[in-house]
């Protein structure tokens, strides 16, 4: 007969898996979606390159733990964000511990990384491959579709890889945004190894997480064929 005590530890590992999944997932998707668009209306209107990536550089300068304690204090039920609710008498919102605090935590810390290698395929884009676009009368939404993202793609497929390892294996930002309400897999594996003492264990779930984290990088590079851009379509 199977132990009840196992068989809850077992879907607790598997729910982790889905959950570091889901989360690592989620903060590409929104990085990408956010840094494509944001970057080709600001690449329009700055001239001051360096500027520009000294700005996105510069919350990379405040410790990692640092910056993740301070969004506990901004979610937190007495905190600035329901401070601020009140101060404008809207109703104050429970977001700590849960998911979606977990979610803006990881979105916050790693995209950098994904901004870094959009910025620097968008700045290798000639302005005249764009005015030949509008010449030829296409739309900003072609321009965009058609012209930058594919040429900005290996940019993306960069900037894939560094935000999807660092998600899959991260623990601190769930153990202080999520508490024990949402479980990672970096945080079985952390609990296996410090709490339980189950090295074994510990150890079999990393080695599945290393296959894991290779089979996704190595379906990432299908994508991304040549430096100079990749045509999906």
């Amino acid at each position: 007969m199977i132990d009840c005590s196992q068989l809850l530890q077992v879907v607790a590992e598997e729910q982790s898996i889905v959950t570091s999944s889901v989360s690592a997932f989620s903060a590409k998707a929104v990085s990408v979606h956010e840094n494509i668009e944001a970057q080709a209306m600001i690449a329009d209107i700055a001239t001051d390159k360096n500027f520009i990536i000294f700005l996105f550089i510069l919350p990379m300068w405040m410790n990692f733990l640092l910056r993740t304690m301070a969004w506990q204090l901004i979610l937190s039920n007495n905190g600035v964000l329901n401070t601020l609710l009140g101060f404008l008498h809207l109703p104050k919102v429970h977001i700590i511990y849960t998911f979606q605090a977990v979610l803006i935590g990881m979105v916050y810390d790693f995209l950098p990384f994904m901004i870094l290698p959009i910025y620097n395929s968008l700045s290798s884009i000639g302005d005249d491959v764009v005015e030949a676009g509008k010449d030829l009368g296409a739309s900003y939404f072609t321009i965009l579709r058609k012209i930058i993202f594919p040429l900005s793609l290996p940019g993306v497929i960069s900037g894939i890889t560094m935000v999807f390892v660092p998600s899959m294996t991260s623990f601190v930002i769930s153990n202080i945004l999520g508490g024990s309400n949402t479980l990672l897999i970096g945080n079985i594996i952390e609990q296996e190894f410090t709490y339980n003492f189950n090295w074994n264990l510990g150890s079999g779930l990393s080695f599945v997480l290393l296959v894991f984290t290779l089979i996704s990088m190595g379906l990432m590079s299908v994508f991304d064929k040549s430096e100079g851009g990749t045509n999906i379509w």
